[in-house]
């Protein structure tokens, strides 16, 4: 699983240096060039030689095609094609599975960093799963907001309230990451279940803000609704799917 996890750093890298660099000035190429680092970077880390290294080689390329498939081009607020990142991803993914047993498996300055670490659950974890933890958790910050817009974009569900005054659902871009790393922090630790209590939480915190849609002028309570819910599920099963390929 080694590929796989240095492909959720490099993706993650690349989506949190997105995130960082947009709302300043978009400069093509900074966000993915520092993705694919990172990526040759864990590789050589990891002691990840030889065929492996191929390997990390095309993993960093996958990174950079990601940048500029999941990232709108500047000017633009809407992906033309946001249904090929999101093949491209789990395409990827898949393969990175079907090929884990011809994986290397990491040495070098990750697995001696992973021995000598003081925390009991990374002392008794694999390096492989070590790494692993490091890039899903960069996925929980940046990924998942990205993956939810590709979805929602794929599924023709806009966004109700764009244009229209107030600050409405607003914390949504924050809140999300948060309860990402929430849920994936409780599946690590064998807390699961308590996850159910997130998920929970917030569909209590917004529901009167989404009925103060009902009966109003604007964006009706069910277009509201569906963009909230869409997401929602997006988001929790970015952060589930992310936990499953940790722990399997």
């Amino acid at each position: 699983m080694s590929w796989i996890a240095l492909l959720l750093i490099g993706i993650g890298t690349v989506d949190f240096a997105h995130s960082i660099l947009d709302p300043l000035k978009r400069i093509r190429w900074v966000p993915e060039a520092i993705g694919a680092v990172a990526v040759i970077a864990f590789g050589l880390l990891s002691a990840l030689f030889g065929g492996d290294l191929a390997a990390v080689i095309v993993i960093a390329g996958i990174t950079v095609l990601w940048g500029f498939l999941a990232h709108p081009p500047q000017g633009s607020d809407e992906n033309p094609r946001p249904g090929i990142p999101l093949a491209l991803l789990g395409g990827t993914i898949f393969v990175g599975i079907l090929l884990a047993p011809v994986a290397g498996e990491v040495g070098g300055p990750v697995a001696a960093w992973a021995e000598q670490a003081p925390w009991v659950w990374v002392e008794s974890a694999r390096p492989e799963a070590v790494l692993l933890v490091f890039g899903g958790l960069l996925v929980q910050v940046s990924t998942g907001n990205v993956v939810v817009q590709l979805v929602l974009d794929v599924a023709k569900v806009a966004n109700p309230l764009d244009g229209v005054d107030g600050n409405n659902l607003k914390g949504g871009r924050l809140l999300g990451p948060l309860e990402r790393l929430t849920i994936f922090g409780l599946g690590l630790t064998g807390n699961l279940a308590a996850a159910g209590l997130v998920v929970a939480a917030k569909g209590l915190i917004r529901w009167p803000e989404l009925q103060s849609f009902r009966g109003q002028e604007g964006p009706s309570i069910n277009d509201v609704t569906e963009y909230f819910l869409v997401g929602s599920f997006v988001s929790w099963m970015t952060s589930l799917v992310t936990l499953a390929l940790v722990i399997t």
